[in-house]
């Protein structure tokens, strides 16, 4: 049930300092291990809600590679501790194009529409797409519910998304130091 260091591959970051899992267990719920057969937003088995993997010492390469964005960037704020807003930050290439996923859990299915969370997605958006091509989306249950246009920097309902009508639009933020 050990939590301690591990390299992030799809990010390319390094690690933020004093930032941990510490508890959270997030991510072994929300992602699929190929590894384990385990589909995404199921609770993995060996995982003990808050505290850890019960085979962390010989957890499958899946596990061992992933820190979500909060461990490896300093840039997101602590109330983006996906301990603390249920969500999780990743950041994974996808062939040419990185893809920024706010990954839900069912707890927090909504949160993302809240502010402080709305005006950082939208800026991730814009900065993302500027500097590295990159597009931004939100998943529940593993599946986009929102994309954010990396041309038109508007948000789109991917499939059936109830309380869209609640998403604020919004213009294209001013990127500063880009």
């Amino acid at each position: 049930m050990k939590q301690t260091t591990q390299t992030n591959t799809s990010s390319g970051g390094g690690e933020v300092p004093g930032r941990t899992c510490s508890g959270c267990t997030l991510c072994c719920s929300l992602f699929g291990i190929v590894e384990l057969k385990k589909p995404v937003f199921t609770i993995c088995k060996h995982c003990v809600i808050g505290k850890g993997c019960k085979i962390y010492e010989v957890r499958p390469q899946t596990c061992a590679a992933f820190l979500c964005c909060y461990r490896t960037s300093a840039a997101l704020l602590e109330y983006w501790n996906p301990k603390v807003c249920g969500m999780v930050v990743n950041r994974e290439a996808n062939g040419e194009t990185d893809i920024v996923s706010i990954v839900c859990s069912n707890g927090a299915k909504h949160r993302w529409k809240q502010e402080p969370f709305w005006s950082d997605i939208k800026r991730w958006a814009a900065v993302f797409h500027t500097r590295y091509g990159a597009i931004v989306r939100i998943l529940r249950k593993g599946e986009p519910v929102l994309i954010i246009n990396p041309k038109t920097f508007e948000a789109h309902a991917a499939g059936n998304l109830k309380g869209m009508e609640a998403v604020p639009q919004w213009q294209q933020p001013v990127i500063t130091g880009a």
